[in-house]
C-alpha cells in the first residue's frame, strides 16, 4: 500500500518577448519534452513519497515492537502465575499485558487481523484476553491454562510477523483512522473490559497508540503541506486525552467521547489528500 504521489498540474506555454529597443517580436521555441518532465517533477515536490515515510516508519515500528514485547512478557508471567494457581499474580500480569496490547491495536488489526481476532476477540470471546478476563476477574477462577498458552502462542507469532513486516504509511493511516472511529463507535460506552474494570484504560491506551503513529509518521509531513490541518489533528488528540482523564468510567462523557473520536477519524481521513495517500475507510 505505497503512498501515491499527487500534486497540482503545471502548464508551460510558449511566450513571445519583445526585444528592447526594437519593434520586432521573437517567439520562444516550444520547450523540449525533457523540460516538461522537469517541470512535472518539480510540481510534485509538495506531495509525500514512500521514501519520505521510510525513516519515520522505521522509528515507529521499533516502538511498536517494544509494545508487543512488553505485552508478551506480561502474558508469559500470567501463564506462569496460572501454572502455580496464583490468582492475584495472574490478574496483575493480565493487567500489565493489556496496556501494551491496546497501544498496539492501531496496527494489529490492520496488519494481522486473524491474530488480532484470536488475541482480543470481543464480545462473546471464547479465547484471548477477554475469555481469560471473564475467568480471572469475573468468576475468580484460575483454570485458564489452555487459554493462557494460546494467548502466549498468538502474541509470539504476532511478534515474529511484526519483525518481518514492511509497514507502510497507508496501512498505518488506515489503522489509526479505523481505531479512532472504533473508540467512538463501540468503546464509548466503556464496556469492553467490564470484569477487570479496565475499560477506561483501554480507551486511554488506544488514544496513546493513535498519537504515537500520528506524531512519529504523519505530523511533520502534514504540517509542511497543510499546517492548519496538522494543528487541528494534534488538537483533536489532545482533546481526547483530556476527556479520558476522569477517575472512573462512569464519569466519562460518552457522547463527547464519541463526537471527539469520530472527529479525529474524519480529520485523519481528510489528511490523506495532503499526505499523498488514499482516503481510509472508517471500518472494515
Amino acid at each position: 500500500m505505497p503512498a501515491s504521489d499527487s500534486g497540482r498540474g503545471i502548464r508551460l506555454q510558449a511566450a513571445g518577448k519583445r526585444r528592447a529597443g526594437t519593434g520586432s517580436v521573437r517567439l520562444w521555441r516550444r520547450p523540449s519534452p525533457a523540460l516538461f518532465s522537469l517541470a512535472a517533477a518539480l510540481c510534485f515536490t509538495g506531495a509525500a513519497s514512500a521514501d519520505e515515510y521510510e525513516l519515520p516508519i522505521t522509528h515507529y515500528q521499533a516502538y511498536a515492537i517494544t509494545q508487543i514485547d512488553d505485552c508478551l512478557a506480561a502474558a508469559k508471567s500470567m501463564r506462569d502465575a496460572v501454572g502455580v494457581q496464583d490468582l492475584l499474580g495472574a490478574q496483575t500480569a493480565w493487567l500489565a499485558a493489556r496496556g501494551g496490547w491496546e497501544r498496539s491495536e492501531v496496527f494489529a488489526e490492520e496488519y494481522f487481523p486473524d491474530l488480532s481476532a484470536s488475541i482480543d476477540a470481543w464480545p462473546n470471546a471464547e479465547a484471548g484476553f477477554h475469555a481469560i478476563e471473564a475467568k480471572l476477574f469475573g468468576a475468580h477462577q484460575i483454570d485458564v491454562a489452555p487459554l493462557a498458552d494460546a494467548l502466549v502462542t498468538n502474541l509470539s507469532e504476532l511478534r515474529d510477523e511484526l519483525g518481518k513486516t514492511t509497514m507502510t504509511a497507508q496501512g498505518l493511516l488506515n489503522g489509526s483512522t479505523k481505531l479512532a472511529y472504533e473508540v467512538g463507535d463501540s468503546k464509548a460506552n466503556g464496556g469492553e473490559s467490564q470484569f477487570s474494570g479496565t475499560s477506561l484504560d483501554d480507551v486511554r491506551y488506544n488514544i496513546v497508540g493513535i498519537k504515537a503513529v500520528y506524531l512519529n509518521v504523519f505530523d511533520a509531513a502534514l504540517d509542511q503541506r497543510n499546517a492548519k490541518a496538522a494543528t487541528e489533528t494534534r488538537a483533536d488528540i489532545v482533546r481526547l486525552q483530556e476527556l479520558v482523564k476522569v477517575t472512573d468510567v462512569k464519569k466519562l462523557d460518552q457522547e463527547k467521547l464519541r463526537a471527539l473520536s469520530e472527529g479525529l477519524a474524519l480529520s485523519l481521513q481528510a489528511a490523506a489528500v495532503d499526505l499523498g495517500l488514499e482516503k481510509p475507510a472508517l471500518a472494515d
